[in-house]
């Protein structure tokens, strides 16, 4: 099959023919499509679940993505991240979002961009849970969750254990995650 190349250049239009020597180059140079690997469990953590779609290992440091299925009633308390930018794709449920003394509710297809250094919390609007994608940029973050999926191996919210278990999580990760107060 010939490829037929249109371009452009100083706003005159052009069309390239290749011959077909060049068509056959180009399809032999082309990797073969591989298919996508599985996508991974979800993990359970005190929040609801987790699944790890893209590391910060993955992309060198450059970013994160995570899919977080927050039980219904979950609302993280305020906090801030001064070296990460935060956004959330809502997929289900809805997801409420105070920010800067404002609380918005946003449904499936909104989404929720979180700029650095802003205090915010975020969660389920209901007791129903909440479906959402969470970018962090840049990567690192995603640490914090990881350690709450061991945690939650141990132990549950209100157990023994538990409190100290999050604040040990909350030191080991202060450059991602830092305590906001609820009126700023």
């Amino acid at each position: 099959m010939q490829r037929l190349l249109v371009g452009l250049v100083a706003g005159l239009a052009f069309t390239v023919w290749p011959s077909d020597s060049t068509a056959q180059q180009s399809a032999q140079a082309e990797p073969a499509a591989q298919p996508a690997p599985a996508p991974p469990a979800p993990q359970p953590y005190d929040g609801g679940t987790v699944r790890f779609l893209t590391t910060s290992e993955q992309t060198g440091g450059r970013f994160a993505v995570v899919e977080l299925a927050e039980q219904g009633g979950y609302l993280a308390p305020p906090h801030r991240h001064e070296h990460m930018d935060e956004s959330f794709h809502v997929l289900d449920g809805v997801l409420r979002v105070t920010m800067a003394g404002t609380t918005v509710d946003h449904g499936p297809g909104a989404f929720v961009v979180i700029p650095r250094g802003v205090v915010h919390s975020q969660g389920s609007a209901d007791d129903r849970p909440v479906r959402v994608v969470m970018t962090m940029v840049p990567g690192g973050f995603e640490a914090f969750f990881a350690g709450r999926v061991e945690l939650a191996r141990h132990t549950r919210r209100g157990e023994p254990g538990f409190e100290d278990g999050m604040w040990k999580l909350l030191r080991e990760n202060e450059r991602w995650i830092q305590p906001g107060a609820a009126e700023e």
